[in-house]
């Protein structure tokens, strides 16, 4: 019976053994900072955050960035109200990086990006000291040779030939010790075109071609029939940049239901062309079993300034800290954003704005509003 005994704690200990510990576990899952691009935010990668959790990965360790002003100004040597120029993406991004890796105890991050995020990762990486804090780079549908390459508006970001792009690609297209994987469309990214039928100039050379988004020196991914977004937010895109982070492919590309599902996000002003101005932060407990749309939520103002969206898996829904929490990146308006790094949500925001801008920090609570 002793002997028995022993055998089976033997068995026991070896078992405990195999079972990997959670810090070894946390070293297999590096946290993810997902970057938007051009006019864009956060929100557009909660379903690619859903799809690493639907495959256990760990959400406190999914960080998706709101750059401030996220538009381009048309001249990047000029500051504009409410857009950002590249210097402005590469400073913001490194201290949302920063942040990151002290919320995680991580001494590197996985870069993710699409279209201009693309330039803002590599500006950082390449420029702004990011190659030492930066294990891997994913980009899907980079503009990364620009939208076209002209005389024509010469210190646009997006312009090719522009001083900006000419810096960011000379010599090597990707940085020594960091791992580049891009992802493009075979012909149907609107932004990768030979002729300008989607830039306003029908039957022009743009100066580019479909191959546009490829990096020399990078692993190049051909995903045919996808456009633009989808190279980077669609689950076939998810399928390689899951294997690219973890060494294998996903369990599955589908995204799990939750049990409880619970709706937080913001609601915000626009002004200069879909420059976020303003955002208001709102939590909906509970979903119409019925329809699963939430019809109604409760507001709070953002305490926070300046284009600061912040989202949170519901389970630890909290309102933003107020500034004077801690460092914050400070923009081109010169406003801070919200100084600690947090995932996208975890379910659906309906679509819901603020009926007129306001003034950035406006503490006037949102209206209810109903999703569309």
């Amino acid at each position: 019976m002793f002997r028995v005994l022993l055998a089976i704690i033997s068995v026991l200990l070896a078992l405990i053994a195999m079972t990997p510990s959670s810090s070894s576990v946390a070293a297999d899952m590096p946290p993810i900072v997902f970057v938007h691009g051009n006019g864009d935010t956060a929100a557009l990668w909660h379903t690619t955050i859903w799809r690493f959790e639907s495959n256990g990965y760990d959400p406190n360790r999914l960080m998706a960035v709101n750059i401030p002003a996220p538009m381009a100004p048309a001249d990047d040597t000029k500051p504009e109200e409410n857009r950002s120029t590249t210097a402005d993406q590469a400073a913001a991004l490194a201290g949302f990086v920063a942040r990151t890796l002290i919320a995680t105890g991580a001494e590197k991050v996985v870069l993710v990006g699409n279209s201009r995020g693309a330039n803002t990762i590599r500006n950082y990486v390449r420029f702004g000291g990011g190659h030492a804090h930066v294990a891997l780079v994913v980009l899907g549908g980079g503009v990364n040779h620009g939208v076209y390459a002209a005389d024509r508006s010469p210190n646009s970001e997006f312009n090719g030939k522009s001083a900006f792009m000419n810096r960011l690609n000379a010599g090597s297209e990707v940085h020594a010790g960091i791992r580049f994987v891009t992802i493009r469309s075979d012909k149907l990214d609107k932004y990768a075109q030979p002729t300008g039928e989607f830039i306003g100039r029908p039957g022009q050379p743009t100066g580019v071609d479909y191959d546009a988004p490829a990096l020399a020196g990078a692993q190049n991914i051909v995903l045919p029939g996808l456009d633009h977004r989808e190279v980077a937010f669609h689950s076939r895109a998810f399928a390689i940049l899951y294997e690219a982070v973890m060494g294998q492919p996903p369990d599955s590309t589908e995204i799990k239901p939750e049990a409880a599902p619970q709706l937080d996000g913001m609601v915000g002003g626009f002004a200069n062309s879909r420059t976020l101005i303003t955002s208001s932060w709102w939590q909906r407990k509970a979903i119409q079993p019925s329809t699963s749309i939430a019809h109604h939520f409760r507001a709070r103002a953002a305490t926070s300034i300046s284009p600061c969206v912040r989202s949170r898996p519901p389970s630890r829904m909290r309102p933003p800290p107020s500034p004077s929490a801690g460092p914050g990146v400070t923009s081109a308006m010169g406003a801070t954003s919200s100084p600690l790094p947090a995932p996208c949500p975890r379910a659906s925001t309906p679509a819901c704005r603020a009926p007129r801008p306001r003034p950035c920090g406006s503490r006037r609570p949102a209206r209810r509003c109903r999703s569309s």
